[in-house]
C-alpha cells in the first residue's frame, strides 16, 4: 500500500536505534497524524488503544509510595523491557464487583461497589498519566522536544541524535497523547462522578486518556473500526484491497502514488478517519486530501516503519506482551485479526500476523 518516503520534509531531528547503529529514524513520526507537520512545526502523535487484564505487564501505576507491582515506574519498565511500552501507559486492570458476592448481593450495595470500582480505575489512570509524563521529561529534553506540550508550532534548528528503545519511544508518544486529554476528562469525572463510564461510552476516545479506557470501551471502538474498514474496502478489487489494507509491508505503496479515493480508504483502514468519503465537491475533496489526509497518512506510515525497526532491534515480537501485540496490530490496520477468538488461540494468530509483518519489513 503505502511506503515511507526516503526523503521527507517531516524530519525535524533523527535518532539512532539501540542495537542497530546503522539505522536512523525520522523524529517526525513522534508527531500526530491528525495535525499539520513540517520541519518547523511539530506535535506529538496519538496512539490507538487496547486493554487486557491478564498479564503483570499491564499493571497500573499507583502513587510513588506504594510498594506493590502496581507502583513500578514507567522509567524502570522502559529499562527492563526495551520492546514493551511501560505498563503504566496502558489501561489499568478494572476489577468489578460480582453480584454473587454476599457483600454486594443487595442492589444498592452492588451499585455502590460498582461506582467505587470505576472511580478507583479512573483515579489510577489519571495518576499514571502524570507519572508517565514525569518519566518522559528527561527523554523529551534529550530529543530536543519542549517539556510542556506545545500549543503553537515548535521550531528546532538543530538535529540531535539519541539511542532510543521502543519502550522510551512509546512512552514519549503515549504520555503526550494522554496529557492533552487529562483536563477535559478530569472535568467530566468531576462533573459526572460514578456516571462517567456512561458518558465516556457515548463520547468515545476523543477526551479519554489511554490509561482510563475501560475494556468495554476498547471493544466498542475496535468493533467500530472493523465496520468502517469493511465499508472502505467494499466495491474494490482484491488487488486494490491488498494495497489499501496490507497484511505485509511488501504490499505497501508510496503515498504520493495513491489517488484521492485510495488515500481516504487507507486512512479509514489505519484508523486515521472514520468514513472513506467526503461530502464535498470533487475539487474541494482533492484539496483536502492533498493538504490534510495525504500528509497524515504519510506520517503514519513513517511512524509504523520506525516502530517496526524498534521492535526488530529489541528482540522481535516474541518478547512483546500480548497487550502490546494487540496494540501494534491495530495500528497496522489489522483490527479484524483474531476476530471472534479469545485467549491463547487469538494471541497465537495475532503474534503470527505481527511477526510476519515485522520480519518482512526487516
Amino acid at each position: 500500500m503505502i511506503s515511507t518516503l526516503p526523503k521527507s520534509s517531516n524530519v525535524a531531528a533523527s535518532l539512532n536505534l539501540r542495537h542497530s547503529p546503522a539505522r536512523t529514524l525520522g523524529l517526525g513520526c513522534l508527531y500526530p497524524a491528525n495535525r499539520g507537520f513540517s520541519s518547523s512545526a511539530a506535535r506529538l502523535l496519538p496512539p490507538p488503544s487496547y486493554n487486557s487484564k491478564s498479564t503483570s505487564s499491564s499493571a497500573p501505576l499507583s502513587s510513588p509510595s506504594s510498594s506493590s507491582a502496581i507502583s513500578s515506574s514507567a522509567s524502570s519498565s522502559a529499562i527492563t523491557s526495551p520492546v514493551n511500552a511501560p505498563a503504566s501507559t496502558r489501561p489499568a486492570v478494572l476489577d468489578l464487583p460480582s453480584k454473587t458476592n454476599p457483600q454486594t448481593s443487595g442492589k444498592l450495595s452492588y451499585y455502590f461497589a460498582l461506582g467505587k470500582a470505576y472511580l478507583g480505575f479512573y483515579k489510577t489512570g489519571l495518576k499514571n498519566v502524570y507519572a508517565n509524563y514525569k518519566a518522559s521529561i528527561p527523554l523529551r529534553k534529550q530529543l530536543g522536544l519542549p517539556v510542556y506540550i506545545p500549543r503553537s508550532p515548535w521550531t528546532n534548528a538543530g538535529t540531535p541524535t539519541l539511542s532510543l528503545t521502543r519502550s522510551d519511544f512509546q512512552l514519549v508518544r503515549r504520555s503526550a497523547y494522554d496529557i492533552r486529554r487529562t483536563i477535559p476528562f478530569a472535568f467530566i469525572l468531576l462533573l459526572c462522578g460514578e456516571m462517567t463510564p456512561f458518558v465516556v461510552l457515548a463520547i468515545g476516545n476523543r477526551v479519554t486518556p489511554m490509561t482510563c479506557r475501560m475494556p468495554k470501551q476498547l471493544a466498542k471502538e475496535r468493533g467500530k473500526r472493523t465496520i468502517y474498514k469493511d465499508a472502505a474496502l467494499q466495491g474494490i478489487s482484491a488487488k486494490e484491497q491488498a494495497l489499501l489494507a496490507p497484511s505485509s509491508p511488501r504490499q505497501i505503496k508510496n503515498v504520493s502514488e495513491l489517488s484521492t479515493d485510495e488515500v481516504l480508504r487507507s486512512c479509514v483502514v489505519f484508523g486515521l478517519r472514520k468514513r472513506h468519503d467526503l461530502p464535498v465537491p470533487g475539487f474541494v475533496q482533492t484539496l483536502l486530501v492533498d493538504q490534510v489526509y495525504r500528509p497524515r497518512l504519510r506520517r503514519w506510515m513513517e511512524y509504523l516503519a520506525a516502530d517496526d525497526k524498534l521492535i526488530s532491534s529489541a528482540g522481535g515480537v516474541k518478547k512483546m506482551v500480548a497487550e502490546e501485540v494487540r496494540l501494534a496490530i491495530d495500528e497496522r490496520g489489522g483490527v479484524d485479526v483474531g476476530m471472534g477468538l479469545e485467549g491463547a488461540e487469538s494471541e497465537k494468530i495475532e503474534r503470527k500476523w505481527l511477526a510476519k509483518w515485522v520480519e518482512e519489513r526487516a
